[in-house]
Formats: C-alpha cells, structure tokens, sequence
C-alpha cells in the first residue's frame, strides 16, 4: 500500500506585535528553541524544557531553519543587534528597583531561594502560559511604569 505524503503547509512561527519570532501559540521565542537545539539539546528534550511547545511544531521548527539558514543567521543577527538597544534603552528607562521587586515576586511564587538571574526569568516566562504570563503582569502592574520618547 502506498504511503499518502500531505505536505506540510505551515511552520508554526507567528511574529508577534514587536517583531519577535515564536513558536505555535506560545510565548517562546525562536531564539530560545534554536539556543536550546545549538547546545545540543533534542527535541524532545526541548519539548520537555518547555511543555507548551508541541514536538512536531520543534521538529517542523528545525527543518524550517535548516531549508533557509541564511535566513536565519541574518534574523539572528538582526535580533542580538536590537536585543541589545533594548537592554541600554531597559536601564535607561527603567530604575533597578522595578527589578528586585518583580524578581522578588518571582522568588516568592515560584518558592525560590537563590537571587533570579535574567535567564532565569526569561526561562520561567518563556514556559508560562499566556494566562500565567498575564497574571503576572497584573501582579506588577503597581511597580510603575517610566514614560520615555520615542
């Protein structure tokens, strides 16, 4: 009996309303999946990092970005260059204190007892749910915001 091939019609990226990449319907971004997969981790144990993500959706993932890996270099690119006017524009904008107070809200949810490096928060907010990262924005919503120009 002959094998019926369906192509595959959709890789599951969306670009988000500020340009980031992620996969399916959660918040994780394509850079995270490809830091994971470059350091050697499987799909399935990217799938298992973060439970929100499907693993046919990893696997499509990485066959989308090994067919187009100019693509995905200059994308890459592109991403660390804004990531870090990002970072300059966060410490201008926004005071040390709004930190400590959300890694702090961090710790205690998350029943933590070692400080919350960067990375930790983008792991944890990388595997929440979109009602579980919009809890959280409400419950620092009174932290403050700082106006700034465009």
């Amino acid at each position: 009996m002959p094998l019926a091939l369906e192509p595959i019609t959709a890789v599951p990226l969306r670009t988000d309303p500020n340009g980031v990449i992620r996969i399916g319907k959660s918040r994780v971004t394509l850079e995270t999946l490809l830091h994971s997969w470059q350091q050697g981790s499987s799909p399935e144990e990217i799938v298992e990092a973060f439970p929100v993500l499907k693993l046919d959706d990893v696997y499509a993932v990485i066959a989308y970005v090994l067919r187009h890996e100019e693509d995905m270099k200059t994308y890459l690119q592109e991403s660390k260059l804004e990531q870090g006017q990002a970072l300059e524009n966060i410490k201008v904008w926004f005071p040390n204190t709004d930190f400590r107070a959300r890694a702090k809200l961090l710790r205690e949810k998350f029943g933590m007892h070692t400080p919350v490096l960067h990375h930790d928060a983008d792991f944890l907010i990388g595997t929440w749910s979109e009602e579980e990262f919009q809890e959280f924005e409400r419950a620092t919503e009174s932290f403050g915001r700082v106006e700034h120009a465009a």
